[in-house]
């Protein structure tokens, strides 16, 4: 008896887990793609590093429970941006005794001024003073 082939929903791949042949994780399915002209399907999948690829449909090998390619797609991380080092300028003038006070009187009001950038995908974090801890938004977590 011949096994008949079904079709698999989109509500059913998105979020299905990506893995490359030898094993290694690409990503998670955010959506299906149609290229306009030639109905060619794709895969759009948010890798493990909060990127997004599109993968033709011709290089999925299975999917039942995860989905399992049929050639290596390669993911890079992002590029770590470049934070400028910011440089006092030796011609400021300088801190009096006067302005010591004062700015020791209000030195806990004042917030962390430095800026963090998440490791995982490459965006600001933001100081949350409560914790006195960085935490991510696109991430969802704590990067310290």
């Amino acid at each position: 008896m011949e096994k008949t082939k079904k079709g698999i929903p989109r509500s059913k791949l998105v979020g299905m887990s990506i893995y490359n042949p030898d094993g290694s994780f690409v990503g998670t399915v955010k959506d299906l793609s149609v290229v306009l002209g030639t109905g060619e399907m794709g895969v759009i999948v948010t890798t493990k590093y909060q990127t997004e690829i599109e993968i033709p449909w011709s290089n999925v090998g299975a999917a039942e429970d995860i989905v399992i390619l049929k050639e290596t797609v390669k993911v890079e991380p992002p590029p770590t941006p470049v934070v400028p080092e910011v440089v006092p300028s030796s011609t400021a003038a300088p801190v009096t005794e006067e302005k010591k006070g004062i700015l020791s009187s209000v030195k806990g009001l004042i917030p962390k001024q430095e800026k963090k950038i998440c490791p995982t995908c490459g965006k600001p974090a933001t100081y949350i003073k409560e914790y006195d801890r960085w935490y991510c938004y696109n991430c969802q977590k704590y990067i310290d």
